[in-house]
């Protein structure tokens, strides 16, 4: 039987896993991520940078900021 999780956290091993990345893996990342989300339309490049920005704060600016998308709350 399927029943919804009552405490749900979507984002935080993610997060977690941004956080414990050294610089350069972070860097590398955000880089792969810019080239391959440039490629998509506005709106899911949008999307995808708020899913990051709830992972982590700096996630998701900086993918942000690399797409070229000023607010991404």
């Amino acid at each position: 039987m399927r029943a919804p999780i009552e405490r749900q956290n979507n984002y935080g091993q993610a997060g977690e896993r941004f956080r414990t990345m050294p610089q350069w893996e972070r860097d590398d990342l955000v880089k792969n991520l810019v080239n391959l989300l440039g490629q998509c339309d506005k709106h899911i490049q949008q999307e995808m940078v708020w899913h990051f920005s709830q992972c982590h704060d700096a996630y998701g600016r900086r993918v942000g900021e690399g797409l070229g998308i000023a607010d991404h709350a």
